[in-house]
């Protein structure tokens, strides 16, 4: 398994500066009425053929996406914040999914992830490939992209575990993002400062903007391609 790692003294010392600066910021997946809703059909599933080289996706192409899947997209991003809402096309009062990101020196933490099964289920009714990205990783690409655009290259998470399930499905939300892992937050003083940014134990992940860009663009630009057939 593909790991970053950091300095234990440098991650600690990073971990405090942010402690100081911010809430605690985890990822949070909630489904609707206890009905989770998945990130993808099948966690990291994309074809060879699927992965782009050199060429890369623009945040303007998922909002494309998003808007023809029949989502209204609203930016509530700040300069320290990177907040996107998809509601639903017709009835802009329901929000089917959104995304909420802080925003450092460097860094984006991904602070929480949330969708709405039945908004989702009614919005959505044209058929479309099983790889395609759900709106959780839509929105999260979304994010990542915007981040790149800022001059981020990286983004970190924390799959937290509050639940084996939650855990499992968090860590398969940031895989599918193509996150690695870069060090478990556990208990006791070592973890301390950790545990004071991400709000819990579990595992922090690192995306790299830049190869999630280039992951997706081959995936986008066939479901935009699709819409037009």
């Amino acid at each position: 398994m593909e790991r970053f790692v950091e300095d234990d003294a440098t991650s600690s010392a990073m971990a405090l500066a942010f402690a100081q600066t911010t809430v605690p910021a985890t990822i949070r997946w909630t489904g609707n009425h206890g009905r989770d809703v998945s990130v993808c059909v099948r966690a990291g599933e994309i074809d060879d053929q699927d992965l782009a080289d050199e060429t890369t996706v623009s945040s303007e192409q998922v909002l494309q996406v998003l808007e023809k899947r029949g989502y209204s997209v609203f930016n509530k991003s700040s300069p320290v914040t990177i907040v996107y809402e998809a509601r639903c096309t017709g009835d802009t009062d329901k929000v089917a999914g959104f995304i909420q990101c802080l925003v450092f020196p460097g860094r984006l933490h991904v602070e929480a992830v949330k969708t709405d099964a039945a908004a989702i289920l009614k919005q959505e009714t044209k058929p479309r490939e099983r790889k395609w990205l759900q709106l959780g990783a839509l929105l999260g690409l979304l994010a990542i992209l915007k981040a790149r655009e800022r001059g981020i290259e990286n983004v970190y998470g924390l799959a937290i575990k509050d639940g084996t399930k939650q855990h499992q499905r968090l860590t398969a939300y940031m895989r599918r993002m193509g996150a690695v892992d870069v060090r478990p937050v556990g208990g006791g003083m070592k973890h301390f400062a950790d545990r004071l940014v991400w709000g819990g134990p579990g595992m922090i992940m690192l995306i790299n903007a830049n190869k999630t860009a280039r992951k997706y663009a081959a995936l986008i630009a066939k479901e935009l391609a699709a819409d037009h057939d």
